[in-house]
């Protein structure tokens, strides 16, 4: 509140003992000089370093280098500083459960003040994490591909289903051997449904850094589920560090995983892949591409007329279409693999890669129109 001395507003006095509020024109000046003292015209030369080894290393992957080099230099800071960010979004979707429950003030109090505590009360995250996937998978997945009789809805209803139970009665068996450590269960609800809420993001993170973006099978949900419960128990054996040392560990842990995880599925630029997926030089998977009559030809010719006609249609007097999945679209020329027939013998890996001129090529997605009204009617 203000006062009024001589038509002037001045603010009331500070009390003895309390601190004077900040003055936001001293803060702006703080910030603008720890912002000065950051070097970065060393840091933009550390992320052009970093973002052409691994444009560099995707390029090796797949074989082909763009004609032009400055437009690698151009993209690589934009790659790097994707790759920056994907890390972070991996170690903070792993730690996060972890913050969460000790924000949310879950653990005991004897736990919280370094006593000892029943082993019980570390399973309390874990369980929690099962719990808030087991909801995501039967509420949010299962039960709208159950309604649209899409297929696996019953396998995703179920497992959600197992992991809600597995989770509710582990969430239950820690509480009761707990009890008095901290408030009745009923009042810190609201709290456990953040947490469970948080323990969805490692399975996020998990499926964005190794699913594949096409050719998934029955064996990637195998490795999936594997690092996911490896994830969940680790979180049990951890109630006892500080959150910043698990950062710290997931952050050094983080190569370890991603190089394991790339030897395992036989994809040596896995990470590349993602990074180049993420910054739009490479699609995630086939799509269409409109491209002027004479390149349509010439992709033709080296498809061969057996292949042309699924893959191709160059009837159109100006504009074909050409459904390939893009592979590099920086510089003058793009890499595109259209993918051949089971019996075609040339190719790499059952498909065709070629270079084409970038020059009048363009994407076309098209956008399925939202069903209106209620659910599916395929059951009655």
């Amino acid at each position: 509140m203000k006062t009024e001395t001589d038509g002037a507003a001045v603010a009331p006095p500070v009390p003895d003992g309390a601190e004077p509020p900040p003055d936001p024109v001293e803060l702006a000046r703080l910030l603008l000089q720890q912002l000065a003292a950051i070097p970065w015209v060393g840091l933009g030369a550390i992320g052009t370093g970093f973002g052409v080894a691994l444009l560099a290393f995707y390029f090796w992957s797949i074989d082909f280098v763009p004609p032009d080099i400055p437009s690698i230099l151009s993209a690589s800071v934009f790659v790097a500083m994707l790759a920056f960010a994907f890390c972070l979004w991996v170690v903070v979707s792993l730690v996060g459960p972890l913050w969460m429950h000790r924000e949310m003030g879950l653990p005991p109090v004897a736990m919280v003040d370094g006593q000892v505590a029943p082993r019980a009360a570390a399973f309390a995250l874990p369980a929690l994490q099962l719990l808030g996937v087991g909801l995501f998978l039967l509420l949010w997945i299962g039960g709208p591909m159950w309604r649209e009789c899409r297929p696996y809805a019953d396998s995703i209803v179920w497992i959600g289903a197992v992991l809600t139970l597995l989770g509710a009665a582990g969430w239950g068996w820690s509480e009761w051997k707990i009890q008095g450590m901290r408030p009745v269960w009923w009042k810190r609800l609201h709290r456990v449904l953040w947490v469970c809420i948080w323990g969805v993001l490692p399975v996020g993170a998990l499926l964005t850094l190794a699913w594949p973006s096409q050719g998934a099978e029955w064996w990637h949900l195998g490795v999936l589920a594997v690092l996911w419960l490896c994830v969940v128990v680790a979180s049990a054996f951890l109630d006892r560090f500080p959150v910043w040392a698990c950062v710290l560990m997931a952050t050094v842990s983080f190569p370890a995983v991603v190089l394991s995880l790339s030897v395992l599925m036989g994809t040596p630029s896995l990470f590349p892949t993602k990074v180049a997926e993420l910054a739009g030089i490479r699609s995630s998977s086939v799509i269409e591409l409109r491209m002027p009559r004479s390149t349509c030809l010439l992709v033709e010719s080296a498809l061969g007329a057996a292949q042309a006609g699924n893959q191709l249609d160059c009837e159109r007097s100006e504009w074909g279409s050409a459904h390939a999945q893009v592979l590099s679209n920086l510089g003058s020329r793009w890499l595109i693999e259209i993918p051949l027939a089971a019996e075609a013998p040339q190719g790499h890996n059952g498909a065709l890669r070629l270079s084409v001129p970038a020059e009048g090529i363009h994407v076309t997605r098209r956008v399925p129109s939202q069903a209106a009204g209620g659910g599916s009617q395929c059951r009655p």
